[in-house]
C-alpha cells in the first residue's frame, strides 16, 4: 500500500528506484521458490537403500513379462498348428 501511494506521489526517480526494489525482490523470490522446489524434489526421491531394497521386485516382474510373452508366442504357434489341424 505505501509502495503503491509512493510511486502515485513520488518523483519519477523515487518510482525507478521502487520499481528496482521491487524487480529485485522478485528475483529474490523466484529464486527461493526455485531452491525450495529442488529441495522438494530431493526430499521426495527414493534412497539408494528403498532403491536397492525394491530392485528385487522390479527384476521379477520384468522376468515374469518375459516368460508371458513366451508363453503368448508358444500360445499363438499352437493356435496355428490347430487351424492347420483343422484344415486337412
Amino acid at each position: 500500500e505505501e509502495a503503491g501511494y509512493s510511486m502515485m506521489t513520488g518523483s519519477k526517480e523515487d518510482t525507478e528506484e521502487l520499481n528496482k526494489q521491487y524487480a529485485l525482490r522478485l528475483q529474490e523470490f523466484q529464486d527461493a521458490r526455485k531452491e525450495m522446489a529442488k529441495i522438494a524434489a530431493k526430499k521426495n526421491a527414493p534412497s539408494e537403500d528403498m532403491m536397492a531394497a525394491v530392485a528385487p521386485y522390479f527384476e521379477a516382474e520384468e522376468e515374469h513379462r518375459g516368460q508371458v510373452s513366451e508363453e503368448d508366442a508358444q500360445e499363438q504357434l499352437l493356435r496355428q498348428v490347430l487351424v492347420q489341424a483343422k484344415a486337412r
